[in-house]
């Protein structure tokens, strides 16, 4: 178990990749089967199956399994995107409705559905249904109507037009009186009023377009240095065996400053009542009470012991890295997690131990204190929380009051 839990921790990184290996290998393997360009024991019965139950929606997994397989390539875990449920669930019923769709045009025939045309047995079966609830030409109509009313909810059009929609609404028409245009004299040069504001200021009453994300700078690519990680897990592992703690390492987080390794108390042999050996469980205190001993083994500055990890069976012990990773709020902005909230009060406010970004939403926040001591990042933390804010909403709906006694920070 000990070699597999090792081989296991240095091979991890790489199963995003051989997901999107084997997806892709899948999208080949559906369109040779579906457009009839091999025969073989298996391409044969799928392509059968996949055009029996779908139809000419079977077309549409030859894309969606190539979509996850070039996803899970790029996937990133110190960046773990993850995908719009909402999105999905759309494209979806989507590809249901046109299923339907085609099963209607075939006329409803279920020799045809049966034969691998129209939308198959699922998209006859669809059509069906809904034919008990509305008559043709009304089944189709509704069908259609719903297709594209997902269609611009995925595309996000119908956001873009509920905007326009609310700002034509909200505008006020404005009644100019009649001015009487005087004679035209050579124009002078420009004069500012006192103050220095120069008269011809813009009007960005109706602005609604945010600064673009490419306003700031990207994250810089920072390569794991994966011996480094090995050894101090196996370090990790000598340390405690010699205090008598045996426990192994399954796994492990890189974060920016830190990188946490996920530890898993082992057994020891002890005399039971009986005075036959048994054996127990590893205390999780045992391994606490090692913080500094592990500390000095691993010649660390400074060792956190999370003892546990909570919602999960293992001690986290988080080493300092030997380079601090540059976080840039861009990349958090970017991320789903941000995306998530849906509010003009996101705030981004970094990543975890494990890399993960950290948001939260300010109107869940009656009061909001930033504390810390000196060169913990309380000032960063403020321009970050400001510039999401710039960056989240227009000027005529952001206002700040921003008070600086020192007259240093802001």
């Amino acid at each position: 178990m000990e070699v597999l839990g090792r081989i296991w921790l240095r091979f991890e990184r790489y199963s995003w990749d051989v997901l999107g290996v084997v997806l892709l290998a899948l999208s080949a393997l559906t369109a040779l089967a579906l457009l009839n360009l091999s025969q073989g024991t298996f391409i044969s019965p799928w392509g059968a199956f996949l055009k029996h139950w779908t139809g000419a929606g079977s077309y549409a997994i030859i894309f969606l399994t190539a979509f996850l397989g070039i996803a899970a390539l790029r996937h990133q875990p110190e960046r773990a995107s993850r995908l719009d449920l909402g999105r999905v669930l759309a494209l979806e019923f989507m590809t249901f409705f046109i299923m339907a769709l085609l099963a209607f045009f075939g006329g409803l025939s279920l020799e045809r559905a049966e034969a691998g045309l129209d939308g198959g047995i699922i998209g006859w079966g669809l059509a069906r249904m809904v034919s008990f609830l509305l008559p043709l030409p009304w089944s189709s109509l509704l069908l259609l109507v719903l297709l594209a009313w997902l269609a611009m909810v995925t595309s996000g059009l119908s956001r873009r037009l509920l905007h326009k929609v609310e700002a034509w609404i909200n505008q006020e028409p404005i009644e100019e009186p009649d001015i009487e245009v005087p004679a035209v004299h050579p124009a002078g040069p420009a004069v500012e009023p006192a103050g220095g504001i120069p008269l011809n200021v813009v009007d960005r009453q109706h602005v609604t377009e945010l600064p673009p994300l490419s306003l700031l700078a990207q994250d810089e690519k920072n390569g794991l240095d994966e011996e480094r990680i090995l050894a101090v897990a196996t370090k990790i592992e000598k340390t405690l065996a010699e205090f008598g703690v045996p426990s192994r390492v399954i796994g492990y987080r890189v974060g920016p400053t830190v990188t946490q390794f996920a530890v898993e108390p082992g057994f020891v042999e002890r005399a039971g009542p009986d005075g036959q050996p048994q054996k127990q469980k590893v205390r999780v205190s045992q391994i606490s009470g090692l913080s500094k001993d592990l500390a000095l083994s691993l010649a660390a500055e400074r060792l956190r012991i999370e003892a546990p990890v909570p919602g999960h069976s293992y001690v986290g012990i988080e080493v300092p890295n030997t380079s601090t990773a540059l976080v840039r709020l861009r990349t958090i902005i970017e991320a789903q997690e941000f995306k998530n909230l849906n509010s003009p009060l996101a705030l981004g406010l970094g990543r975890d131990v494990s890399g993960q970004p950290v948001v939260a939403d300010l109107t869940r926040m009656p009061h909001l204190l930033v504390a810390g001591t000196t060169g913990s990042g309380k000032s960063v933390c403020l321009a970050s929380i400001i510039t999401c804010l710039v960056m989240n909403n227009s000027p005529e709906t952001l206002r700040l009051a921003v008070l600086d006694p020192k007259m240093v920070e802001l």
